[in-house]
């Protein structure tokens, strides 16, 4: 998943991303960070947006693998 900002923001944080076409049975591993996530926790309460760099067009690539 790529995560970008278009312009630096100010005040609270972003909402965690809902994401769509998961298991939700299923588990996924954040390949970065080594977290895991059940695929109904994804599709019902999203994914926390990750530290995005200082600045304008600020972007970073999250990417989850499926592991049951």
């Amino acid at each position: 998943m790529f995560v970008w900002r278009c312009s630096a923001s100010f005040g609270p944080a972003h909402p965690p991303l809902r994401l769509r076409g998961l298991h939700p049975e299923a588990r996924y591993r954040d390949e970065d960070t080594g977290v895991e996530w059940s695929g109904a926790t994804l599709i019902g309460y999203g994914l926390p947006v990750p530290a995005l760099p200082d600045g304008d067009c600020a972007s970073t690539l999250v990417v989850l693998h499926r592991t049951t």
